[in-house]
């Protein structure tokens, strides 16, 4: 198995041959869900960072890890020999991940990200934030030809859930989305 910093000098070698000058991973899956599945850990795999909250972001020549308060003690610790900076995130002066790229790039360079893992809005925000500066957002799966071992994506059966715990039937919600759908026409 691979260790973090050859980890991410295979992850940079992707990223030069893709000609993507930064590359975005986020502590989500598809579903934006709080606890990924292990299939979509990958900003684990690739940082060591275990807690269940963190972005990781990989230059030609940086890495850093964004993570909020309950982390910074375990990220400072799990992060220790991995070259890869930890930024706490809100605390006055450090960069955001969408401003470190923005300060790191250059106009007509490129970073990527798999966008199943990011909100629409996560992606307007960053469209809106690099398009000033010239940095163009390319979708992109850098990982799978790095992560060999990949745990499969879960194949459980879905289940409905009790109206009691749901609030509404699928069919009132259904019921709310259209009505919702006509109002904004």
């Amino acid at each position: 198995m691979q260790n973090i910093p050859e980890r991410i000098a295979a992850l940079r070698a992707n990223m030069k041959s893709a000609g993507i000058a930064a590359y975005i991973i986020p502590s989500a899956d598809p579903h934006l869900s709080e606890y990924s599945p292990l299939h979509w850990q990958t900003r684990k795999y690739f940082s060591g960072f275990t807690g269940s909250a963190g972005t990781l972001v990989v230059t030609e020549k940086k890495s850093g890890l964004w993570t909020d308060g309950r982390y910074f003690i375990q990220a400072e610790n799990e992060l220790s020999g991995s070259g890869i900076k930890l930024y706490r995130m809100r605390v006055k002066g450090v960069p955001t991940y969408t401003e470190f790229v923005h300060e790191e790039l250059a106009s007509g360079e490129t970073v990527a990200f798999d966008g199943s893992l990011f909100s629409a809005k996560d992606v307007q925000g960053m469209e809106k934030l690099f398009a000033g500066k010239g940095i163009i957002l390319k979708q992109a799966d850098l990982v799978s030809s790095i992560w060999k071992d990949r745990p499969e994506i879960p194949h459980t059966q879905v289940f409905l859930h009790d109206t009691a715990c749901a609030g509404l039937t699928c069919a009132q919600k259904i019921q709310n989305v259209r009505a919702e759908l006509k109002r904004q026409d």
